[in-house]
């Protein structure tokens, strides 16, 4: 066959499997995990593509990211298929498809090597370990990344052997775009340096000095995304600070997870879309021993592939180091968010493993006289026992209920996911369902702030106000900013008529949050109820004009002065103060409101007290 038509066949053969491993996926919903921050909840992308939007995409730091590019493509997303997952999750997968595709038609014509390129491509199109990025929505960053990851990679090359400004400034406007999809792309000026030393064999033959220079620009583009996204996850709260998971922790549990990525991607079992941090309340711990033993294996591995290199073999160090390179923004020494490892962070890196064996295996084979027909049989049989592995594993992202199942049938002390489990009921409005889950988050983690406030929301609406008192006070004290518990404790505190304690914490939810609009909704009916009271009690023990007064004008300025009813509060407050004249200005005020906005009934009740304030004399109710 001609090599040309090959290649046709080979790229055609691949696109079809990667097709076929994730052809279930548009029938897939969107899941509760991210989905409704990155499309379903989310208002700017549900609009749809407009100069607004975009200009939203490429200031907003929302979920905790900075990727322009990737917002964009959900906006495109909605424009098209408006919020049909099905629509959504095609998408992901043509990306997977041509990310595929790439990894061949770059790899084959970096190395001339078409054969091994091509099953370092279904490995990397097939592969389990992938399935999170692909099937899941809110990771199209990934799959958009990659895409621009191979390109640019593809573009460097053809650059280094030819040369020529065009091809330089290809180059890095694909890596811009790679960056402005998702940050992990950072790395990828380092890969420039790798592919210099294999397959492009430039060094050592060109001073080192040379092709870091030459490098400069690329690096500069990755260090100032790099510095944008470190911002960006630490003012949302997203980076963990060493009192929340210790240095040491970090660091013994990222030798820990470079091995679970190689052991997992030999025999990818016990997948799931979330593996707690050892280090977690609940958690096993790290043992020191096991730490030890990671260590010293990556070190025995990273050896031998030196010496391999030595010896002419710089395709598997290549592979070795691209793998350990890529994983460098997301191996948790930076620790971002409260997992131990993810899937998704293998999708780039898993190819210089991929690489590696490939190779090595080849050589291996050749070297024990394995016939080519053999080794091409044991990859095709291999390519579709791992097609069938990814449909198997992609099942478990075909609704919210399978992924946190699967989650909690894999995984011990998983207090994040029974949270996240039970918002997802709780927004299904299955209350009851929820309440077991935050309940079994709680038993794991009794200081899960969030699950302790989301299970005070239920139990107060179900009337249990004594037990949700409780659940609120447990999460202020683990965090005492946090503006929601306060303001549900400011409805038990009003539930129990205690409006005064009420009004403080409601003050205090907005003080943190000012945009809280349930506090401030709740806030101004208090403060009427309250400020009336105090104005009209026939018990004159009970009255107070001047706190009156501040209360009501706290609940008009909150208004805007624009609420017939809180006006007409205010001029009861100011009357029972002596402030008559200001008491006739404001029942003015509130008659006129009310009689423009069509409220005949309520006009008519306030003429009758403005009479009242016009002769001196203060409303008793």
């Amino acid at each position: 066959m001609r090599p040309a038509r090959a290649t046709f066949v080979l790229a055609l053969v691949l696109c079809v499997a990667a097709l076929a491993a994730y052809s279930a996926a548009p029938g897939f919903d969107f899941v509760a995990l991210d989905d409704p921050d990155y499309v379903t909840a989310n208002a700017r992308v549900g609009a749809g593509l407009s100069l607004e939007n975009a200009a939203w995409a490429f200031s907003a730091g929302h979920a905790s990211n900075w990727h322009p590019l990737t917002w964009l493509s959900h906006m495109l997303d909605v424009e098209i298929f408006g919020l049909d997952p099905a629509g959504h999750h095609a998408t992901s997968v043509l990306l997977h498809a041509a990310n595929t595709l790439l990894v061949f038609l770059v790899l084959a014509r970096l190395t001339g090597d078409g054969g091994k390129s091509a099953f370092v491509a279904a490995l990397f199109g097939l592969h389990p370990l992938h399935v999170e990025s692909v099937a899941w929505v809110s990771e199209r960053k990934d799959v958009l990344s990659t895409l621009f990851f191979f390109l640019a990679a593809g573009a460097y090359a053809s650059w280094a052997r030819r040369g020529g400004a065009g091809r330089y400034a290809v180059t890095a406007a694909l890596l811009a775009l790679g960056l402005l999809a998702k940050p992990m792309v950072v790395t990828l000026p380092f890969v420039f340096l790798l592919l210099d030393w294999w397959p492009l064999g430039r060094w050592p033959g060109t001073p080192a000095r040379k092709l870091l220079l030459e490098k400069a620009p690329f690096f500069a583009l990755s260090l100032a995304s790099a510095v944008v996204t470190y911002l960006v996850q630490a003012a949302s709260g997203a980076v963990k600070g060493v009192e929340a998971i210790p240095l040491v922790a970090r660091s013994a549990n990222a030798a820990i997870a470079a091995l679970r990525y190689l052991e997992t991607a030999v025999w990818p079992r016990g997948l799931c879309v979330f593996y707690p941090h050892p280090s977690l309340p609940g958690g096993p711990g790290i043992s020191g021993l096991a730490v030890a033993g990671a260590a010293v294996f990556l070190a025995a591995v990273s050896a031998a592939v030196l010496v391999a290199a030595k010896r002419g073999r710089r395709e598997i160090a290549f592979g070795w180091l691209f793998f350990l390179g890529t994983l460098v923004p997301v191996i948790g020494i930076v620790q971002v968010g409260l997992q131990a490892r993810a899937d998704r962070y293998t999708y780039v890196p898993l190819f210089g493993v991929f690489v590696a064996a490939t190779w090595g295996i080849s050589a291996l084979a050749r070297r024990a006289g394995v016939p080519r027909a053999a080794l091409s049989g044991a990859g095709a049989a291999v390519a579709v026992a791992l097609l069938l592995a990814t449909r198997a594993q992609a099942e478990h992202w075909r609704s919210s209920e399978a992924l946190f199942e699967r989650a909690l049938a894999v995984t011990e002390a998983n207090f994040p996911v029974h949270y996240e489990y039970g918002l997802a009921l709780q927004h299904e409005g299955d209350p009851r369902s929820a309440a077991e889950q935050y309940r079994r988050a709680l038993a794991i983690h009794p200081g899960d702030v969030q699950a302790a406030n989301n299970l005070g929301a239920i139990l107060r609406e179900s009337g249990d106000i004594d037990a949700a008192m409780k659940l609120f006070e447990t999460a202020l004290r683990g965090r005492p900013d946090h503006a929601l518990a306060l303001a549900n404790l400011g409805h038990c505190y009003a539930q129990l008529g205690d409006r005064d304690a009420a009004i403080e914490r409601y003050e205090r939810a907005l003080a943190v949050d000012p945009g809280l609009e349930i506090a401030r909704n709740a806030l101004v009916p208090t403060l009427g109820a309250r400020a009336f009271a105090l104005a009209t009690s026939r018990d004159a023990a009970a009255r107070d004009g001047s706190r009156a007064v501040r209360l009501a004008a706290r609940a008009c300025e909150l208004t805007g002065f624009r609420e017939p009813g809180l006006l007409d509060v205010l001029a009861a407050a100011y009357a029972e103060a002596g402030r008559f004249d200001d008491a006739v200005a404001a029942a003015e005020r509130a008659v006129s409101i009310a009689e423009s906005i069509g409220a005949a009934a309520e006009a008519a009740l306030f003429r009758t007290r403005l009479a009242s304030y016009r002769a001196g004399a203060p409303l008793r109710q």
